[in-house]
């Protein structure tokens, strides 16, 4: 189990899985997504810790997968397909683009084109405390999700790469792929159906020793 911690009312709640979620309405969905003291959602807790399995509910109230970008990706190297659409419902906040894009060692441009933003688009979300719209969160969390798994199987083999694993995640991004026919695997961002043949080669290029 993993827990998190509400940043603003700094209340520790239990991060669970989709299972039971996904089939609510959207309402209930949507409280389900919340800090239910404070309302804060979920896309901005911090995840703190393991802890024994426990009954979902006994630390608060339950959440989604967490984003946190300043500092690692690893725990999002095991969600699922579920827990990424069900963490992007409400949208991620546009000041967790700069975290994020930071951690991938890129430019706000660069991770806007890879969702289709204007390189303004960015700052400008950021001034209006805006958030992404569901489908664009969706595409960045997965990218956050295929770093993870180049963090933790590189934290596993006990070996650093050469680069960081969001570094590595970025370049292999945007650099041609014999297996895609020479085009660049970012060009597969855009479908769900694309983006399992970049999941695919993800763990092709973790079992070749990337990490």
């Amino acid at each position: 189990m993993k827990l998190s911690l509400c940043p603003h009312c700094r209340t520790i709640h239990q991060v669970v899985g989709p299972t039971g979620i996904t089939e609510l309405s959207e309402e209930a969905r949507s409280r389900r997504l919340r800090c239910a003291l404070c309302s804060t959602r979920t896309v901005e807790f911090r995840q703190i810790a393991d802890a024994p399995d426990t009954a979902p509910g006994e630390f608060g109230y339950p959440a989604a997968v967490t984003c946190a970008f300043e500092v690692q990706f690893a725990h999002w190297a095991n969600a699922t397909t579920g827990d990424i659409i069900l963490a992007s419902q409400d949208g991620l906040p546009f000041y967790q683009l700069t975290r994020l894009a930071r951690g991938l060692r890129v430019d706000g441009a660069t991770l806007g084109k890879w969702v289709d933003l204007e390189a303004d688009a960015i700052p400008a979300g950021i001034r209006k405390w805006a958030s992404l719209d569901a489908e664009r969160t969706e595409v960045l969390l997965f990218i956050a999700s295929l770093t993870g798994r180049i963090e933790l199987a590189q934290n596993t083999a006990g070996a650093r790469l050469a680069v960081d694993p969001g570094l590595w995640m970025s370049t292999w991004l945007r650099r041609a792929n014999k297996e895609l026919d020479g085009r660049l695997p970012e060009e597969f961002l855009c479908s769900q159906s694309r983006r399992a043949v970049l999941n695919d080669l993800v763990a092709q290029a973790v079992q070749r020793g990337y990490g």
